[in-house]
């Protein structure tokens, strides 16, 4: 078991997760993934996954709700591999905790401002390490320097993966809450050309990004009591497997107005 690397599936299910939804068409290719590399099936993260494909190839109708418990399933271990990677983590320099880092606004679409800079290791290559300023923040890896670096500084997709575990490295203060909190759990990058926006709706703070190519923008609001990632696309005029936050006409209509703006910059 110490001797099989996940990466190669790891990658897969970072793949299935880059757009809003996870599509019954993509549940296959990972079923059939799986069915032609049975050591796969034998090893975490795959033994996790063959249970629940099972159950949506089940009765020969994919339903939302498998969907989603797919994807609920994918970004958690997108989470746990990232967390098995963190005890490579090394400081570059000490760094101060998020809760000690300039004032948090959530009215203000901006990072917080951590002065520590870090060496991440990748996600995919083993042996491979990316320096990561959260000031910025900046990172050494391909993905940030080709399509997050013209981004102003504490623009939020200005986050890389690598940014992203560097955060979830650092402790954690009570003032990280609400959208942010979620954002920064989520742990993952938003299409390049993403603009953010934030949206009080009965004293809530709601975080929206404008649409990408294939219509879709994520969205951190409410559930219950605790926050969450939501997904709308402005094409279909549909929420992500039927899950709409609390607010969602008044989040749908922001959603359009920003895709509005964004085409005519």
């Amino acid at each position: 078991m110490a001797d099989y690397d996940p990466t190669d599936l790891i990658a897969l299910c970072a793949s299935i997760l880059d757009d809003g939804e996870v599509t019954s068409e993509e549940a296959y290719d990972l079923a059939d993934w799986l069915n032609k590399h049975s050591e796969a099936g034998r090893h975490w993260p795959g033994n996790e996954l063959i249970n629940p494909l099972q159950e949506i190839w089940a009765d020969g109708v994919t339903s939302p709700r498998e969907l989603h418990r797919l994807a609920r399933i994918l970004i958690s271990i997108q989470r746990r591999w990232a967390k098995r990677l963190r005890s490579e983590i090394s400081a570059i320099t000490s760094s101060e905790s998020v809760s000690e880092a300039d004032a948090i606004n959530l009215h203000d679409v901006r990072l917080p401002n951590v002065n520590g800079r870090f060496r991440i290791p990748s996600r995919s290559s083993a042996g491979k390490f990316y320096d990561v300023d959260l000031s910025g923040p900046t990172c050494s890896c391909p993905d940030w320097l080709s399509w997050r670096a013209r981004l102003p500084v504490g623009d939020l997709t200005r986050c890389c993966k690598h940014v992203f575990d560097a955060y979830a490295n650092l402790p954690r203060g009570k003032e990280v809450h609400g959208w942010l909190a979620a954002f920064l759990d989520n742990g993952w990058p938003a299409h390049p050309g993403a603009e953010w926006h934030v949206l009080t709706t009965d004293l809530n703070e709601v975080l929206f990004c404008s649409p990408s190519e294939t219509g879709w923008a994520n969205v951190y609001a409410k559930e219950g009591a605790e926050y969450a990632r939501f997904g709308f696309n402005v094409y279909e005029d549909r929420w992500a497997y039927g899950s709409e936050p609390y607010a969602a006409l008044t989040i749908a209509d922001a959603i359009m107005s920003s895709r509005g703006k964004q085409n005519a910059s």
